[in-house]
């Protein structure tokens, strides 16, 4: 596969960033029994799993979080996402909130967030279902952040190979041994899981300033060098 001009390289990179993030949160549910294959293609891309669902709240606060993932990597890395090229992502996010509203909530953790993901929908929300909106997305891109580096070293592989698997994301993120996201989920046996330093404190906040500085040249430097090998 071939990548001749810039735009198209660019395009290639956006949807890199965008599936990576589908992927982390994937790989970090613990009801997701395998990950298939992740793939990138011009403008298009997609993760594909296995899981032991089931139709609980739960899990469906779990796939609004792995649906919201990829826009929260485009915020992260650009500041800005298109909801017209996740139109995909907002579909399924919107088909669980429908299940998830319906059922008992009192073992969903509902984070605040200062981004309202329900602008990117045509019809309106109430406020409930606004904070699960939002709650999602804030905790895919808190998933993200906590895997800081490892997070940019995938969308690199992803822009080498194109098409990944999960040993693939192992070799990068590590084996999936966890540690429960604090806050997250505390009464149920569906899970998302984030990676602690050497000192197993939460690295979050050290990601997050990591993230602060110099995160475009970081971006601009291996994205660029990802890109050359395209051409190779």
């Amino acid at each position: 596969m071939q990548y001749h001009s810039s735009k198209e390289k660019m395009d290639l990179a956006r949807v890199a960033v965008h599936e990576a993030g589908h992927a982390i949160t994937t790989f970090s549910c613990n009801k997701v029994v395998d990950i298939t294959s992740v793939y990138i293609e011009s403008n298009n891309g997609g993760v594909f799993y296995t899981t032991n669902n089931v139709n609980t709240a739960e899990f469906n606060y779990a796939l609004m979080v792995m649906s919201l993932a990829g826009l929260a990597a485009e915020i992260i890395v650009y500041n800005k996402c298109n909801p017209i090229h996740a139109e995909k992502d907002l579909n399924n996010t919107l088909n669980a909130l429908e299940l998830l509203i319906t059922q008992d909530l009192t073992s969903i953790s509902i984070s605040e967030s200062k981004t309202d993901i329900s602008k990117m929908y045509s019809r309106s929300f109430s406020n409930l279902e606004k904070r699960l909106l939002n709650s999602a997305f804030n905790d895919a891109k808190n998933i993200i952040n906590a895997f800081g580096e490892k997070y940019f070293k995938l969308v690199s592989l992803l822009l080498t190979k194109i098409k990944i698997s999960q040993s693939d994301i192992e070799n990068i993120l590590g084996s999936r041994i966890f540690i429960k996201l604090s806050g997250q989920m505390p009464k149920t046996d569906v899970y998302f899981y984030y990676p602690r330093n050497k000192s197993n404190k939460p690295i979050i906040g050290r990601i997050k300033q990591w993230l602060n500085n110099n995160l475009f040249l970081r971006l601009q430097k291996f994205l660029t060098r990802s890109i050359r090998m395209l051409n190779s």
